[in-house]
């Protein structure tokens, strides 16, 4: 075991290893980086260990990078690890891992600690994860907004010999697309998760079969790919996937736009538009959407311009008023003139 340079009196730091990699009684490799205060310089600490612990292979070696911190040294054991580090001095330890396609495998999570002269053992956190394929479905709606969609269907494909071959149920492969064909649906969280046989190494797509109400399945939704290599990460949309942890998707991967596939939202229908479909027998091309009060004013113009116009009822009632109204005073002022002429007669 190599050991630190240091100018000082080094300190022995223990780690226990967490149960599953006890009881596996594998080896466990980790590398051990200096942190520089830089890193921690202003920030809570604790919180700091929090956020580090959480974060799955790839994003804590992409942590590693970007702080460009630098190995110190390579410890390994079964049971406990141990590597001697300069007092005050932080340090971060990582598990080196090789992951493997549908293979479960003992995650020690990311550890960071600083040594110093009274050092006990420290005891590690593990977990497990696995390589599984997944991606988000989202929406992207009228207004331009996005949003995560839930409920919309795949099936998984490959292509073997030129022929396009559909993932049934039982865990073939058929030629056609039938009701035995294994849907994936995507959660509220829009993620789709593939929970099907283990995939033998190779290319394989995901297609949209049927939208979430109120959207149309884009052409991108039919072509999601997917890389299966025999070691390493799965790749999806060209995007290597952080494994699943406790068999649950890691939250940093929902905000990865390159494993978002969108549809878009069908133009919004009110009832005016939805009766204007149907007068004008459901399709409404090119024509302007009017309301279904703008249609009957303009039903009921168009019908009085016609040479056997008949009123409506509301109408009919008004009109029979009136004309009633009328004869009776064409009928008052008949009678009124008859009993003026017969008097006139019978003075003379």
């Amino acid at each position: 075991m190599s050991e630190p340079k240091t100018g000082v009196a080094a300190v022995l730091v223990s780690v226990q290893l967490p149960e599953t990699s006890r009881v596996s009684n594998q080896s466990v490799t980790m590398n051990v980086y200096g942190v520089d205060k830089r890193v921690y310089r202003g920030r809570d600490w604790q919180q700091l260990q929090k956020n580090v612990a959480g974060k799955p292979p790839l994003a804590i070696n992409q942590f590693v990078r970007q702080k460009k911190l630098k190995a110190m040294t390579v410890v390994s054991g079964q049971s406990t690890i141990q590597f001697r580090g300069q007092p005050s001095q932080a340090y971060l330890l990582v598990q080196k891992t090789k992951l493997t396609p549908f293979v479960a495998q003992g995650w020690v999570q990311p550890l960071m600690l600083r040594a110093n002269d009274q050092m006990e053992t420290i005891e590690a956190k593990g977990t497990t994860v696995v390589e599984q394929p997944y991606f988000y479905k989202y929406g992207t709606g009228n207004d331009g907004t996005k949003r995560p969609l839930a409920g919309a269907q795949f099936v998984l494909t490959q292509v073997v010999a030129g022929q396009r071959l559909y993932l049934t149920e039982s865990g073939d492969w058929s030629g056609v697309q039938t009701a035995t064909v294994q849907r994936f649906s995507s959660d509220k969280a829009g993620c789709v998760r593939y929970d099907g046989p283990t995939l033998s190494p190779g290319d394989y797509e995901f297609q949209e079969v049927e939208a979430p109400t109120g959207y149309a399945i884009d052409q991108a939704a039919q072509h999601v790919s997917v890389h299966v290599p025999a070691s390493g990460q799965i790749q999806v949309q060209a995007t290597a996937l952080e494994p699943l942890v406790v068999d649950r998707v890691p939250a940093i991967s929902a905000s990865q736009e390159a494993l978002r596939v969108y549809n878009h939202q069908l133009p919004t229908t009110d009832t005016s538009a939805t009766e204007d479909q149907r007068v004008n027998g459901g399709t409404n091309k090119g024509q302007v959407t009017v309301s279904q009060k703008q249609h009957d004013q303009k039903a009921r113009s168009a019908k009085r311009n016609t040479p056997f116009w008949l009123p409506q009822t509301n109408e009919e009632r008004t009109s029979l008023a009136v004309a009633g109204g009328l004869i009776i005073l064409v009928a008052a002022g008949l009678l009124r003139h008859y009993k003026h002429t017969y008097t006139s007669k019978k003075e003379r």
